[in-house]
C-alpha cells in the first residue's frame, strides 16, 4: 500500500519481495497517480530490510532497475511501534 503521497506521486513501502512488486504493478496499471518513490526500512546495525533481511544494496539495485528514487528509513533492531511510527512520520 502507498505510504503517503509526495509532490512527485505516491510513495510505496518497499520490502523488495514479490508482494511489493505485485503492489507496484497493480498501482502502475490501475492508479491514475504515478509512483514517485520507494520507501524501505532497514535495521541500523545491519543495513538489511526489516521484513526479509535482504541486504540494502540489493534493494538499491531494484530501485535503480525500476528507475525510482529510494528513501531509506533506518530503525533499531526490533523497534517498538512508537519508534517505528515516529521515524516514519519524520
Amino acid at each position: 500500500m502507498p505510504a503517503s503521497t509526495s509532490q512527485d506521486g505516491l510513495v510505496l513501502l518497499w520490502s523488495g519481495g514479490k508482494d511489493a512488486a505485485l503492489a507496484l504493478d497493480v498501482l502502475h496499471s490501475q492508479s491514475p497517480r504515478r509512483i514517485g518513490a520507494l520507501l524501505t526500512t532497514v535495521v541500523e546495525d545491519t543495513d538489511r530490510v526489516t521484513m526479509h533481511g535482504t541486504p540494502l544494496r540489493l534493494i538499491e539495485q531494484q530501485a535503480d532497475a525500476l528507475d525510482l528514487p529510494l528513501h531509506v528509513m533506518r530503525v533499531p533492531p526490533l523497534p517498538p511501534n512508537d519508534v517505528y511510527e515516529a521515524r516514519l512520520e519524520a
